[in-house]
């Protein structure tokens, strides 16, 4: 078995700092601002910091973020002298990265992870497909002392601890275990005191181990270093001390490895957030293992496989904990199923009979599950590989050797705390120098489980596995050539449907590749010579199930391609570009009063779910507006805003709580710190803002109802770019208690619906029918049309983009044919903003605006510099920057142009486009986008300046994708205004 007791490291030799003390390895990779990465992990962009063959060891300087961070000073000097440490026993590399903070890479506290990752570390030969298996030599303690940490309400116990507010950081002193009372005479322990301050100290046996190990991810985007995944990184599994290994999926030529987040203890679970976190000095030994021979070992995996010398540990990542161990449980029968050749159900039984499941951790949003398949439970039994099979630490045995030099670094004083280690005599297992041969690359044959209608056509099988070698290799011109050419092919998934060629090709190179899967199932149905329908299952490399049908056609050449795709990817786990923290509900809505069967329900939202915009109170849950530093400092609401609380009052249920633009000061639905939530209507556009989680949750179907806000905009927007219907409702006819505001004059209440039905009951649940004047199934809409009267500013419209314009024409044009619609009048709205027209206006708004926005956030924002994206702390600085003689200007005439524009309209309805143009790409350039918010601007300003309702029905559509029609309507004509507009839908 390995032994987790550590190491030798002499007392005089503390702290091990840079280039000093035991250094077991020729080749030895010290930790600086210029080896780390600091809050991320790496990706396919990221240049090696090293580069090595397989079969080296290293020696790694690996530095916890203990100390380091803006909550406890970002000062480690400080922080553990307060501790009883003097500054020399603090680690220089962690004093030049807290002090460097992490710029090489431009870290963002507001946006990144904590953890402080060395590397990461290029494998000569490593391709995807391949294995990457870290195989942990020695740990060597670098400091005597570490931290356990509990904060950002987070931990298995969020809401309840901390008990104060602000984050908790416990010192834990390392020390000797006279007594051998958890090994040997001699082990280190680490030690709390049962009482803040107090004598009696608890003992706890430390088992030195990488809560990180890794390679980088695919594409050119860092992971966050929070959440685990298929490349492994925050894996935090206790188990991995020295002497066992992790084998990973490689996803990036050159593997890219990267270690960190060292721990001297964790128990499974880590549930107060951290382990007993602390420096550590380690030796890894990094083996690459080709595909085949990794198929023969070990299937093909979805996700790290830990080994130990007893154990082959297979693991399960999800934020729901129960699909974790679901996930872990899969990946155990696969492996069980590759290995030996075991049928999948009595895997199944034997796990429940003989394997122990492990909670890994619950605190790093994606939660770990791993099992122990005991390997002595299979001995004399022949693996499906054969001899390839056998793993490194199966042919190591009790090989060991000696792997600590006898340098040591200068003496130093320990803290008073701490006393001196006295060093253990014993030696530490270390694998086998040499690595396995390589096997070769090449894919398994795709396995045909059923044929039916005819014979199977010549070249079509291999035409598919070309495509899937294409895919696992990202070959983009091989994909594109795999589609049948002209405006006729189609793929479509959960996030749409691309048609044409052109725009499959567009959406292979903007994607960047995709995780690797393997076939497990193929199923053909030929419908003629020339046609078959082809249903594949695969098993993607980031766990679950997947389903490809595709109808492939032979062309006069002989050539087979892809006339028609439909992919249905695994249930994912939670879209952190989307979700901010997701219940099972998070918030359960009130229960029926009646019995069953009683009637009818008197709840209008009875088996709905929302999504809550992250501005909103919802009890047992701090706000934190789409600013991970802002939310780390906020304390957790007791009770929830009264929006939320109307539509809990309606019986529906809040499933979570959504993303959101930046303190809600964008249009756009982009978030520095979270990522850009995906659009659910327009794969590859933005999704708009910034009511964006809500938006996003609503169009890909994981909620019913979105409730955020809309400042200038951001219900409307969204709305428009992603096919919804959305409401903008009377400024102040629903109360703001409990919600975080941007600019409080123009701040109000909405909501985010897939039909007009659904955003009726949402009215209604919370504003009654007192302003309606009309019931949400209130039809046909021309009469109540008529009597209000319908009109349209031609110079307005003249703002938008060409094609919106026509689809803005076309749909009044059929609108009026069929009745539904009387013909519109033409006003001058834009005169109101006089010689500038609609820009005019717009300027006095973002005038106030921006002044109200800096006197809500300036002063945090003030206090956190480089919290925020470039682009919304621009518009803060704008907002910094008004003075009073201008802002007293800017109201004065939006107070004249509130009068005017009144006057203009009566009560009458306004049409206009939801906004200036489609949803614009992901990769647009800000100065696009920048263009597209001010023309947008200009058309949603007009309710925020008035204080009127204003919907958005998604009836119009351009080529680039869907665009609302925008309804605004007198103050108080809420429900109303949904009535009309769902009637004008038929």
């Amino acid at each position: 078995m390995p032994t987790t007791d550590v190491p030798p490291v002499p007392s005089d030799a503390w702290p091990l700092q840079p280039h000093e003390g035991p250094i077991a390895s020729a080749t030895y990779l010290p930790a600086s601002p210029a080896t780390t990465l600091w809050g991320r992990l790496p990706c396919a962009a990221d240049e090696p910091v090293l580069t090595v063959d397989p079969g080296t060891l290293v020696t790694i300087d690996t530095v916890s973020h203990e100390g380091l961070l803006g909550d406890q000073g970002s000062d480690p000097v400080r922080f553990f002298g307060a501790h009883g440490v003097p500054p020399e026993g603090v680690l220089r590399d962690a004093v030049a990265i807290a002090a460097d903070a992490g710029s090489r890479h431009g870290r963002d506290p507001a946006a990144d992870g904590p953890h402080v990752v060395t590397g990461p570390i290029a494998v000569r030969g490593a391709e995807p497909g391949d294995l990457l298996t870290l195989t942990l030599v020695e740990a060597l303690p670098r400091v005597p002392y570490g931290v356990v940490s509990n904060r950002h309400d987070r931990g298995a116990l969020a809401g309840e601890y901390p008990l104060q507010e602000g984050s908790v950081s416990v010192f834990a002193a390392v020390d000797h275990d006279d007594a051998g009372a958890h090994g040997e005479p001699g082990d280190l322990v680490g030690t709390m005191p049962l009482v803040a301050g107090g004598e009696h100290l608890v003992r706890f046996p430390l088992r030195p181990f990488l809560g990180v190990m890794g390679v980088a991810a695919a594409g050119d985007e860092r992971p966050h270093s929070v959440p685990p995944g298929a490349f492994g990184g925050n894996v935090d599994i206790a188990l991995l001390v020295a002497g066992t290994s992790l084998h990973l999926p490689v996803q990036v030529p050159g593997a890219l490895a990267y270690v960190g987040d060292p721990h001297f203890a964790q128990g499974d679970g880590e549930v107060a957030l951290t382990a007993m976190e602390a420096s550590l000095r380690v030796t890894v030994r990094l083996d690459l293992v080709r595909r085949a021979d990794a198929l023969a070992r070990f299937g093909e995996l979805a996700g790290p496989l830990a080994e130990t010398v007893e154990h082959l540990v297979p693991t399960g990542l999800d934020v729901d904990l129960d699909e974790a161990v679901r996930a872990c449980v899969r990946a155990a029968i696969s492996l069980l199923r590759a290995r030996w050749g075991m049928d999948e159900h009595l895997a199944y039984a034997y796990l429940s009979a003989a394997t122990d499941f492990d909670i890994s951790q619950v605190v790093d949003l994606v939660k770990g599950v791993h099992a122990r398949v005991r390997k002595a439970d299979f001995a004399g039994v022949p693996l499906v590989g054969g001899e390839r099979a056998v793993t490194d630490l199966d042919r190591v045995g009790a090989a060991a050797a000696d792997v600590v030099t006898d340098s040591a670094a200068p003496a130093v004083s320990a803290a008073p705390a701490v006393r001196p280690h006295r060093p253990s005599t014993r030696r530490r297992p270390v694998p086998d120098e040499t690595a396995p041969a390589p096997l070769g690359d090449a894919l398994p044959p795709l396995p045909l489980t059923s044929l039916d209608g005819g014979d199977l056509p010549d070249g079509l099988l291999a035409a598919v596995a070309a495509y899937e070698e294409a895919l696992r290799v990202d070959d983009v011109p091989a994909l594109a050539d795999a589609f049948e050419p002209g405006p006729a092919s189609l793929r479509v998934d959960a996030a749409g449907t691309l048609v044409g060629h052109d725009a499959i090709t567009a959406f292979r190179a903007r994607r960047g590749g995709t995780a690797g899967r393997a076939v497990e199932q193929l199923h053909v149905r030929v419908v003629d010579p020339g046609t078959a329908l082809v249903v594949t299952t695969n098993a993607p490399a980031g766990g679950g199930r997947g389903v490809v049908t595709q109808l492939w056609r032979r062309g006069a050449a002989g050539t087979w391609r892809i006339a028609t795709a439909h992919v249905q990817a695994p249930r994912p786990a939670v879209d952190t570009r989307v979700w901010r923290v997701v219940g099972a509900p998070l918030a359960a809505g009130r229960a029926s009063s009646g019995p069953v069967g009683a009637g009818p329900d008197e709840r209008p939202l009875a088996g709905r779910t929302v999504a809550v915009k992250d501005l909103f109170a919802v009890a047992g849950h701090a706000v934190g507006g789409g600013v991970p530093a802002y939310l780390a400092e906020q304390p957790v609401a007791e009770r929830s805003a009264p929006a939320v609380t109307a539509l809990l009052d309606a019986g529906a249920d809040v499933l979570g709580i959504a993303q959101t633009d930046e303190f809600a000061f964008s249009i756009a639905g982009r978030n520095g710190a979270w990522g850009t939530p995906p659009n659910g209507a327009v794969p590859g556009a933005i999704p708009g803002g910034s009511s964006s989680g809500p938006a996003s949750a609503v169009a890909l179907g994981q909620t019913d109802v979105g409730l955020g806000t809309d400042t200038g905009g951001s219900i409307r927007v969204p709305a428009s770019y992603q096919g919804l219907w959305g409401l903008r409702t009377t400024h102040g006819a629903v109360p703001t208690e409990g919600l975080l505001p941007l600019a409080p004059s123009f701040d109000t209440v909405g909501w985010l619906t897939r039909d007009a039905a659904t955003l009726g009951a949402a009215v209604r649940a919370t504003l009654g029918d007192a302003n309606a004047g009309a019931d949400a199934g209130a039809a046909p809409a021309g009469p109540g049309l008529a009597a209000r009267g319908v009109v349209v500013d031609p110079a307005v419209v003249a703002t938008v983009s060409a094609d919106v314009r026509r689809a803005f024409a076309e749909t009044v044009d059929r609108l009026v044919a069929t009745g539904r619609l009387p013909r519109p009048s033409s006003v001058a709205v834009a005169e109101v903003g006089g010689a500038a027209g609609l820009a005019g206006l717009l300027a006095h708004f973002r005038i106030v605006q921006s002044a109200e926005a800096w006197r809500t956030h300036g002063a945090w924002i003030t206090a956190h510099p480089g919290a925020l994206a470039p682009d919304v702390a621009a518009r803060f600085a704008a907002g910094e920057a008004v003075t009073p003689d201008a802002e007293q200007e800017a109201r004065a005439g939006l107070a004249a142009a509130r009068r005017a524009l009144e006057a203009v309209l009566g009560d009458r309805v306004l049409l206009v486009p939801a906004a200036s143009s489609a949803a614009p790409a992901l990769d647009a350039d800000a100065a696009e986008i920048d263009r597209v918010r001010a023309a947008t601007l200009g058309l949603t300003c007009v309710a925020g300046i008035t204080g009127r309702p204003a919907v958005s029905a998604p009836l119009m559509r351009v080529a680039g994708g869907p665009v609302g029609l925008c309804l605004v309507g007198p103050r108080g004509s809420d429900l109303e205004l949904v009535a009309l507009a769902g009637a004008l839908a038929g």
